[in-house]
């Protein structure tokens, strides 16, 4: 859409089983990323032609497709959580759409995750804190903590050296020493 005017440059439809999409997309350099429930990851470079706004597809990885958790990009790194294989957490490179690699699977059935600092904080479903150091060879889990005794399904909030977590019943506040 235009900044200036509000007019349609350009659209690519998404069409999912569900009447939602929970993924947020992610920019990076000149490329949009997206996914949903059994669509691919993708990306796609708007460009100009001459007045005429397309969007070309640069890639696709339908291993990695998205349901409910929006992935997170640390330097070159795009980080995520794939509902494929009852959850998975994966690293892609997001210039080449390329698997950098991928969890054994049933880790959860969602996860939101934040990037802080130098950190991972991936809070799954099942109300297990996952941290972990942004690593494009490898899953480097720091830590793993259980911080509510109810599902959570909200984003952490991270402020300095304090983790807030709300859970189905509950607000917690963490803090990190």
């Amino acid at each position: 859409v235009s900044a200036a005017t509000g007019q349609l440059l350009w659209e690519v439809p998404l069409r999912t089983p569900h009447t939602q999409n929970c993924v947020t997309p992610l920019i990076y350099n000149n490329l949009v990323i997206y996914s949903g429930l059994e669509q691919p990851l993708t990306a796609l470079r708007p460009v100009n032609n001459n007045g005429t706004w397309v969007a070309e597809q640069v890639w696709e990885n339908p291993a990695t497709s998205l349901y409910m958790s929006s992935p997170v990009i640390v330097g070159s790194t795009l980080y995520g959580m794939t509902h494929r294989n009852r959850g998975q957490f994966f690293a892609i490179d997001p210039a080449s759409g390329k698997t950098l690699w991928s969890t054994r699977g049933r880790e959860a059935e969602n996860a939101a995750i934040i990037s802080a600092g130098r950190l991972l904080f991936l809070l799954k479903d099942d109300a297990e804190l996952v941290i972990a150091r942004p690593n494009a060879t490898s899953f480097d889990v720091l830590r793993r903590y259980t911080v509510a005794e109810s599902p959570t399904w909200a984003h952490p909030v991270i402020d300095g050296n304090r983790i807030f977590v709300k859970d189905a019943e509950t607000l917690t506040h963490w803090t990190v020493s």
